[in-house]
């Protein structure tokens, strides 16, 4: 019986992409609204797999937070994405 390896896995659509996002969180718990900008580069490392990204955080009181960190494919319709920050 042939092994898969996880990694070795392509996609049809697993193309280098820079995306731009805008989010807004409304009323989180005990904290102020939240508005958040992101860029994030996509399937740039192993086999198209990972990428970058880059978030900034504005709350309602003016206070901003940057966050960086990666994204990785788990399929072809869903990242996941980890990132640690600076207030």
């Amino acid at each position: 019986m042939p092994r898969r390896i996880f990694f070795s896995k392509k996609y049809t659509n697993s193309n280098a992409s820079l995306e731009f996002g805008v989010g807004y969180v409304f009323f989180p718990e005990d904290k102020p609204s939240l508005v958040r900008y992101q860029v994030a580069s996509r399937n740039i490392l192993l086999n198209k797999k990972l990428g970058f990204m880059y978030t900034v955080e504005s709350d309602t009181n003016g206070i901003i937070s940057d966050v960086f960190g990666l994204n990785y494919r788990i399929s072809e319709n869903l990242s996941f994405q980890v990132g640690s920050g600076l207030e």
